[in-house]
């Protein structure tokens, strides 16, 4: 009985690990977890069917445009943000896109990463763009950012003054020109995408506990350019109540059934 009842709590705990992992996407030598991109609401630039840079996951495959003033932006590969990915087991949450994060485009560059309305990541950079591997502070409370010099509701850009940073910083790295073949998996696994040579690069922010637990709680983060032609929303899907409840019962099953067998074998 005690092999019987092993064997259940394995199956319990592999369920849940699979539930945790499903959708997991590679890209190139990298495990960047799931992919958590959502659609930011802003309209389609130039193209009615899409960007020409076709994305790897599920960003619109488009640049902004301002709706207020009718502002087109460039919708080429160097601009396009595309996919937002976060792997919860080494706590890595990746940016993969086009653009250049560490020298920019057309003097632009890339910004600070907002979390929720509290929080916002400011990177180390190397003049007004990132380094290829550095540190960040975790700003909190009510500080004061920059938007966008073009597309203003790209949201805010980068971290300006004021809040209060955590005492211990976290670290990203930026990886220049993945190569990931001729053809790769869409973001949802169903079908085969060909990039034709497209460049990507990849932003990889390593999360320390705090933040963390802050993506975890499923805070809506975005990331944009200092002009504004391009912005990338995600957020963490949080457990449902019904599958926490459901695998908790369960938990709960075991160990009833192991506390009476126990007293019946006394």
């Amino acid at each position: 009985m005690k092999k019987k009842l092993g064997l259940l709590s394995l199956v319990v705990l592999s369920i849940f690990l699979m539930a945790g992992s499903a959708g997991a996407v590679s890209f190139g030598n990298y495990d960047l977890g799931v992919e958590i991109t959502g659609k930011d609401l802003i309209f389609n630039s130039t193209y009615s069917g899409g960007s020409p840079a076709k994305g790897i996951a599920g960003e619109d495959d488009e640049t902004e445009m301002d709706i207020k003033t009718g502002l087109r932006t460039y919708t080429d590969q160097q601009w396009d943000l595309e996919g937002m990915f976060w792997n919860t087991s080494s706590k890595t949450l990746s940016i993969v896109g086009g653009f250049d994060y560490l020298n920019g485009v057309a003097k632009e560059s890339i910004g600070d990463l907002f979390i929720g309305d509290g929080c916002v990541l400011d990177f180390q950079r190397n003049g007004s763009n990132l380094k290829e591997s550095g540190t960040y502070g975790a700003i909190s409370g009510g500080f004061n950012t920059l938007a966008p010099h073009a597309i203003k509701p790209s949201g805010p850009y980068l971290y300006k003054d004021g809040g209060y940073s955590t005492k211990d910083p976290g670290n990203y790295q930026v990886t220049m020109g993945i190569d990931v073949g001729d053809y790769f998996s869409d973001w949802e696994g169903t079908a085969a995408v060909k990039v034709n040579g497209s460049v990507h690069h990849l932003l990889q922010i390593f999360a320390t506990d705090a933040i963390a637990d802050l993506i975890n709680s499923g805070e809506l983060m975005h990331l944009t350019l200092s002009c504004g032609n391009d912005t990338i929303h995600g957020a963490a899907p949080v457990p449902e109540p019904a599958t926490v409840l459901l695998l908790g019962t369960g938990l709960l099953g075991v160990g009833i059934f192991s506390r009476r067998r126990k007293r019946q074998a006394v």
